[in-house]
């Protein structure tokens, strides 16, 4: 909701400064971040023995209005202080011209929009439209998912139209053609019903994506239809001219009063010493973990003599597996809330193999150097 304030107030920002640049607003796109450090805080830090609001030096803020740093307040009151960007030489004016494109290739990169579905629909009241691309356009009446009535012919796929004429102007864009005749007869021209597909690139759609947008009948029985793909906006000379590369970035930081600072102080404290409080406790569950692991590994080089106590000593190990496992689990779920990312309940590593891997090699490292000591001995005597 504060965005959306701050977006609002953004669009009447330049009668602050008695004059509105309509053409700034018509060509630049702008994107509010709000930031959650306040003005001030930046590079603000405590240190690990700040155990309360009264060991800190509060950092001090004075704000000055100019060209590019305002001072704005949300609907709730809260106030923010936003870098404006400049938008000058950051727009994309360059136009890719036309002539070196081909039809057959611009044909190719919309049906690219088509492979998943080729078939698409629009609804506009009693009747939907559907466009099978390459193929024909009909018009229907649908109650539920059920065809109802007389389907009517718009027009079979003919060809590819040439590409028009185009001056790029900002707000404008290329479009690409093609034509659908010898649809059902018209009740009033009793000629065959056409159509005209016009293809237009949307840059919010994927690759694979495409709709229709409008359907009117521009004469009896010769219809328009427009269809937005992402397909074709691969092709730079049929994006939106004028249009910047990226969206401008309106950054707005909260400002706070003492009152708000010292809470905001306050919520660091707390957040600092939950932190520690967790990666102590992280690194007891680990300790325990490794003991339960060391006690482990002393049990399977236990030899058992009765059946007996080689089923009790199962049942120790599947009991002190269990708890290794949930010790670990909430180690890393711990681990998982101090870096802030999402916990996968994963598979545990169990290092039990490697423990006993890691003796066995212990082992034959003894006997090799108990080896080379008899060695060693044996030819000292020998020059005795």
């Amino acid at each position: 909701r504060q965005g959306c304030d701050l977006i609002c107030l953004l669009l009447v920002l330049p009668v602050c400064f008695a004059a509105i640049n309509i053409k700034e607003l018509n060509e630049v796109l702008y994107d509010v971040s709000l930031e959650g450090v306040p003005v001030g805080f930046e590079h603000f830090s405590l240190s690990a023995s700040v155990t309360s609001v009264d060991d800190v030096s509060l950092p001090e803020f004075t704000m000055q209005e100019n060209a590019h740093t305002v001072l704005m307040a949300s609907a709730f009151g809260q106030r923010f202080v936003c870098s404006l960007p400049s938008a000058d030489h950051q727009r994309s004016t360059v136009y890719d011209s036309t002539v070196n494109l081909d039809v057959r290739l611009v044909a190719e990169v919309v049906a690219a929009a088509f492979y998943a579905r080729s078939c698409i629909r629009k609804n506009l009241g009693w009747w939907t439209y559907e466009l099978c691309y390459g193929k024909h356009i009909e018009q229907l009446h649908l109650e539920g998912s059920d065809d109802v009535g007389t389907v009517l012919s718009l027009g079979h796929f003919v060809g590819n139209l040439p590409l028009p004429y185009f001056v790029p102007k900002v707000g404008t864009q290329l479009y690409f053609e093609q034509h659908y005749a010898d649809g059902s007869e018209c009740d009033v021209t009793h000629k065959s019903r056409s159509s005209t597909v016009r293809f237009i690139c949307d840059e919010l759609l994927a690759t694979s994506e495409a709709y229709i947008d409008t359907v009117y009948e521009r004469s009896s029985c010769e219809y328009v239809l427009t269809v937005k793909t992402g397909s074709l906006c691969k092709l730079s000379a049929f994006r939106p001219v004028g249009r910047p590369q990226t969206a401008l970035t309106v950054m707005c930081r909260p400002t706070l009063d003492h009152g708000g600072a010292m809470r905001y102080v306050r919520s660091l404290i707390t957040d600092q010493q939950n932190r520690r409080e967790k990666s102590e406790l992280i690194e007891r569950l680990v300790a325990k973990a490794d003991s339960i692991q060391r006690q482990r590994f002393a049990r399977k080089r236990t030899t058992f003599n009765t059946p007996r106590a080689e089923h009790r000593a199962m049942l120790d190990e599947k009991r002190l597996r269990k708890k290794f496992n949930d010790l670990m689990k909430l180690a890393s779920r711990l681990n998982a809330d101090l870096e802030g990312v999402t916990y996968a309940d994963v598979q545990v590593f169990d290092d039990i193999h490697e423990m006993e891997v890691m003796q066995v090699m212990k082992m034959r490292i003894v006997r090799i150097c108990i080896g080379i000591l008899w060695i060693a001995i044996g030819i000292a005597n020998s020059f005795q």
